[in-house]
């Protein structure tokens, strides 16, 4: 029987530093390993046997429209509709 660890997802970016991400991913499956065998497990962390990264484009969204407030929410002047 396998054991699975996942370190989250996290965000990589042009500018980003890829070593320090994956250092914060692998200090992360570390740290769930002595959690994992505190819980009565009785297994013993030998090795990794498989390491998967899972990589996707990541295109943020941006404002491309302008909805004008219906006149009951306008006539508040408690909300402010930017036009972008």
């Amino acid at each position: 029987m396998e054991a699975v660890f996942h370190s989250g997802v996290k965000i990589n970016l042009e500018g980003s530093h890829v070593n320090k991400i994956y250092d914060g991913m692998v200090e992360k499956v570390l740290q769930n390993v002595p959690t994992f065998q505190r819980r009565g497990s009785g297994w013993v962390f030998a090795s990794i046997v498989w390491l998967e990264i899972h990589t996707v484009n990541y295109e943020p969204l941006r404002g491309s429209s302008y909805i004008p407030l219906p006149k009951q929410l306008m006539s508040k002047k408690a909300i402010i509709n930017l036009k972008n």
